[in-house]
């Protein structure tokens, strides 16, 4: 992950928490303009609460998410409060 594109602010699992889903910007879907969903959706907390790097889908390197990325991922999160955005600036 070059640049942490691909985040996407929503209401994860159901419930009131907000989460943050992840999606493959090199692969552009018809029905999503961020691209594909890579099935990598977390709650916000979750992702603060990290200290390593990610992996969106066993057997899909090219969705693990190292430590350097996450935490570039960690500091546009911290920053989120309650306001719904659709990527990351």
């Amino acid at each position: 992950m070059e640049d942490p594109e691909g985040l996407e602010l929503g209401q994860g699992g159901g419930s009131n928490k907000l989460g943050i889903e992840f999606y493959d910007s090199s692969d552009v879907a018809l029905n999503h303009p961020l691209g594909r969903f890579t099935g990598g959706r977390y709650y916000l907390n979750t992702i603060l609460e990290g200290a390593s790097g990610l992996s969106l889908q066993g057997g899909q390197i090219e969705w693990d998410i190292d430590f350097e990325e996450m935490e570039k991922v960690r500091t546009w999160a911290s920053k989120l409060g309650t306001e719904r955005t659709e990527s990351i600036p």
